[in-house]
């Protein structure tokens, strides 16, 4: 199974090399193609824009900017939203405001996609070294999610249902080298 990777910037760069560290096949995409050269040379797979990445893809993680880069990238507001996300498990890492993350996951539920919150904590050089920590919030983020596309990159805590604020617990606390 490929995993697709949008946003190949500060912190998207090392999440990315830790998910080709892990063995997992990757297609990445970013506004800039230069900056997903060293993942295209280790192995990784360029998708030509958003829509490539999306059906090369059943799992997507995106590491973007804010909220709009977000929007742009998934195409929402417009036909391509949900031919982008349905069918697939889009995992967004990127910090969003409680309002703006319930709404999109209500969208990608109704275009017959699956939603998982998956925002780090931490800098580029934890990034590098597999130790952000990625609070998990969905529906029921599965345990496959967490594994294989949150471990290599992370300490892990789930948080169950989108709408968690105040009720984050750890469940498990690791660190992947």
């Amino acid at each position: 199974m490929t995993v697709g990777f949008a946003g190949i910037g500060i912190m998207g760069l090392p999440m990315a090399t830790r998910l080709l560290d892990a063995s997992v096949e990757l297609a990445v995409w970013s506004r800039r193609a230069e900056a997903c050269a060293p993942l295209v040379e280790r192995g990784a797979l360029l998708a030509a824009d958003p829509d490539a990445l999306f059906a090369a893809c059943d799992t997507v993680v995106l590491m973007l900017r804010d909220e709009l880069a977000t929007d742009a990238v998934l195409g929402r507001g417009t036909p391509a939203f949900a031919r982008r996300v349905a069918g697939r498990r889009v995992i967004v890492s990127g910090t969003n405001s409680p309002a703006y993350s319930e709404a999109l996951a209500a969208e990608i539920h109704a275009a017959g996609g699956s939603y998982v919150e998956a925002p780090v904590s931490g800098s580029r050089v934890p990034a590098e070294r597999g130790e952000l920590v990625v609070m998990l919030a969905g529906r029921t983020p599965t345990r496959s999610t967490r594994r294989r596309h949150c471990s290599p990159r992370s300490g892990r805590r789930s948080c169950g249902a989108v709408r968690c604020p105040g009720r984050c617990a750890p469940r498990s606390r690791s660190t992947t080298t």
